[in-house]
């Protein structure tokens, strides 16, 4: 599981295009993003946190983009129960 929440937040750094060093559009916004990866990585977070999650995406004031994902720590157990 851990290894697949690694791919998850991986995925979103690429989808997000975190070693480019063009950036977002000035008013680029996830929540109307057309991007079909992204639209897929916010479905899955929703799936498996609710909205008890948080993903960022925004410009690197040096250059670039950052992605950041916030979720909740949860213990083996609880976790387990999702799934």
């Amino acid at each position: 599981m851990i290894l697949g929440l690694f791919a998850l937040i991986a995925f979103i750094l690429a989808a997000a295009g975190l070693y480019s060093t063009i950036g977002l559009p000035e008013n680029w916004r996830l929540e109307t993003s057309q991007g079909l990866g992204l639209a897929n990585t916010v479905a899955r977070l929703r799936q498996l946190f609710g909205t008890d999650f948080e993903l960022v995406i925004q410009n690197r004031a040096q250059g670039g983009v950052e992605a950041r994902v916030s979720i909740p720590l949860r213990t083996t157990a609880a976790f387990a129960v999702q799934w």
